[in-house]
């Protein structure tokens, strides 16, 4: 390998040990809503949908893949 292709794998190496937190962080889901287990309807924030607001017993958000049949009910639905 040469020095010129080493310094760039070191380059691309580093470019995605930086990039990479930045995208786990814009992935990391919101608080919980304050209405917690007793919702009264539907939570959606962005692309996250608070399973308790759906009768799941789960504490928690679940990601709604942009595209996915899911994702098209929760924007409009029937």
């Amino acid at each position: 390998m040469t020095m010129k292709k080493l310094a760039g794998a070191v380059a691309v190496a580093a470019a995605l040990l930086l990039i990479a937190p930045a995208v786990e962080a814009a992935a990391a889901p919101p608080p919980p809503p304050a209405c917690g287990y007793s919702c009264p309807g539907l939570v959606v924030v962005g692309n996250w949908l608070w399973l308790p607001s759906i009768g799941v017993d789960e504490y928690q958000w679940a990601y709604v893949t942009p595209g996915s049949p899911y994702w098209h009910l929760l924007r409009y639905p029937v």
